[in-house]
Formats: structure tokens, sequence, C-alpha cells
């Protein structure tokens, strides 16, 4: 199945790999909070990339 933002939208609670993408738990909540939702696996990656200190 893909992750789309429908998807997102219509399973608020599924689980995420945040902690794999080397994000901390805040980090994921401010995700989930800009967005109104939690992020599709895409959008997931593409925080990951953009707030890595490397």
């Amino acid at each position: 199945m893909v992750d789309t933002v429908q998807n997102a939208r219509e399973t608020p609670d599924a689980e995420q790999p945040w902690a794999a993408l080397g994000l901390k738990e805040d980090e994921y909540q401010r995700i989930r909070e800009l967005l109104g939702r939690r992020p599709t696996g895409a959008e997931l990656a593409m925080y990951s990339v953009m707030w890595s200190e490397h």
C-alpha cells in the first residue's frame, strides 16, 4: 500500500519508524504538529534528511 496524505489522515495512530530514521520523539511530535496529522513515509524521510545534523 502507498502511504498517501489521505491514508495518513485516516490512520493517525499507525506506527512509524521515526527513530530508525534518526529523529527524536520531540522532533516527530513537532512534525505531526506542523502537518496537523501524522506524516507519510515520504514526508517523514524528507524531514529526517532536512533535520539531519550531518
